[in-house]
């Protein structure tokens, strides 16, 4: 199995929406200190969650991040104290700031960690496009999952069939275009492992492994990587 990169010290509220503006955090990268305690606010269930939990995993820095479960969408929810947008993953940062977006802190953990970064600040028009691509089908996901949750007598089923179409799309999109399928877990591909995982057995895409084989393949070998199995959510 492939471990963590080299180098790195020892949303259940699926909204996410378009990262803020950078903020004073970019301008100071240069006094970050490797002591300051850094907190990552979470629902267990959320893939935007997942997708930074593995960032974390991978560039090694899981002893530097203390996780916190919290409860998101309620009145008195913990979150709302923290992130007044009340949405996870939120960050907080040593120095009081808080980042709430998983773009954001992944470029953020990246300024820590310096080799190898999880978000390319230069990608190619092809890596723009894989990206948009990956981060509409997640977004999409995410909104199939939160109308799953609502009571049975609150579901859209307009809702739900469109995202359904959406997600059939970019399965079929994303099997025809193997090269893409790459082993390094950079921000776009650990996202697509965070759809495809909220996907994994559950009705009606209990068959999205039939419908995307070559996909499918990817998504067996990363789910064997140590980021991604001690990440898992409770209920998988």
């Amino acid at each position: 199995m492939l471990g963590p990169r080299q180098g790195g010290s020892p949303r259940d509220d699926p909204d996410e929406s378009t990262p803020a503006p950078h903020t004073r955090l970019d301008k100071d990268a240069s006094r970050r200190d490797e002591a300051w305690p850094l907190k990552l606010f979470v629902t267990l269930t959320s893939p935007y969650v997942r997708v930074v939990r593995m960032a974390i995993a991978e560039l090694g820095m899981s002893e530097r991040v203390e996780v916190v479960a919290v409860r998101t969408r309620v009145p008195d929810g913990e979150i709302n104290a923290i992130n007044p947008t009340g949405k996870v993953p939120t960050l907080m940062t040593g120095d009081g700031y808080f980042l709430g977006e998983s773009r954001l802190i992944c470029q953020y953990l990246d300024a820590l960690h310096t080799d190898d970064p999880i978000v390319d600040h230069d990608p190619a028009e092809a890596d723009r496009q894989f990206e948009g691509v990956i981060t509409g089908f997640l977004d999409g996901i995410a909104v199939w999952l939160r109308e799953q949750h609502r009571p049975a007598n609150e579901r859209s089923p307009g809702i739900l069939a469109q995202e359904r179409a959406r997600a059939e799309r970019c399965l079929d999109w994303l099997d025809a275009r193997p090269e893409l399928h790459a082993e390094r877990l950079d921000y776009p591909r650990l996202c697509l492992f965070a759809a495809l995982d909220a996907l994994a057995g559950r009705l009606p895409f209990a068959d999205w492994q039939q419908r995307a084989p070559l996909l499918a393949r990817w998504y067996a070998r990363v789910a064997q990587r140590p980021s991604a199995l001690h990440t898992r959510a409770p209920d998988r």
